[in-house]
């Protein structure tokens, strides 16, 4: 359990380093309503495990992130 664990949290945390680079490389680019969707979804799971693994801090900086994407796609039409 363990193993899928943390090859859970690898792919996770590979699929958001690639997220950031992409956003850093492009943020003046309209982000769509699916990304904005997928990237709050794959936060929410990054925040559940760093909960899961006693690591607090990280789980509240995920929310962070999470509650500025709910914020730009409920500004969206």
């Amino acid at each position: 359990m363990a193993v899928a664990i943390s090859g859970i949290a690898r792919t996770l945390e590979a699929t958001a380093n690639q997220r950031q680079r992409d956003t850093a490389m492009s943020q003046r680019e309209t982000i769509s309503i699916n990304d904005i969707r997928t990237a709050i979804r794959e936060l929410t799971a990054r925040a559940e495990l760093a909960r899961k693994e006693g690591r607090p801090d990280d789980a509240a900086e995920l929310e962070q992130r999470i509650s500025g994407y709910r914020e730009q796609l409920g500004s969206r039409p």
